[in-house]
């Protein structure tokens, strides 16, 4: 190999890029683009959103975080209609409510569809008999669980 092709396809390429990263650090000069392709999205809410109201219906909140659920244990009337707010701030994780007989989760009496994050979703399933329930996050059964209590 020449002298000047050593020159021309090892030294050139250098240069330029070197040339890109210091012009590249000075302020001002990236642009919101490049920022929004780095950042992830922030959940902008730690409360759960604001079930519909439906009449006579017991109304609920539950919010999925880091992948656990900011409450274990929810209780609701036999037999009423349930509407339960879902926030899901997960950004690109699958997360959804289901409601068990008990934590063997072989009995479903609600499976919800699946959100995936930064979500909100009303689910609304009629409340079982009285009873201690199971429920859970079907897309992670280890971290996303509760007792469901259904009062007579």
């Amino acid at each position: 190999m020449k002298s000047w092709q050593v020159f021309f396809f090892t030294l050139i390429p250098f240069a330029l890029v070197f040339m890109f990263v210091i012009i590249g650090s000075f302020p001002g000069v990236d642009s919101e683009l490049d920022r929004s392709l780095i950042q992830a999205p922030k959940a902008t809410s730690t409360a759960g959103p604001a079930p519909t109201a439906v009449p006579g219906a017991t109304m609920l909140d539950l919010v999925a975080n880091n992948l656990l659920f900011d409450k274990d244990t929810l209780a609701v009337a036999a037999n009423s209609e349930v509407v339960l707010g879902y926030e899901n701030q997960d950004a690109g994780v699958d997360h959804n409510f289901s409601l068990y007989s008990d934590d063997s989760a072989s009995e479903g009496i609600f499976i919800g569809p699946a959100t995936t994050g930064p979500e909100n979703r009303n689910y609304s399933f009629p409340a079982p008999a009285a009873g201690s329930y199971f429920f859970r996050c079907d897309f992670h059964p280890d971290t996303m669980t509760g007792t469901f209590t259904v009062t007579p």
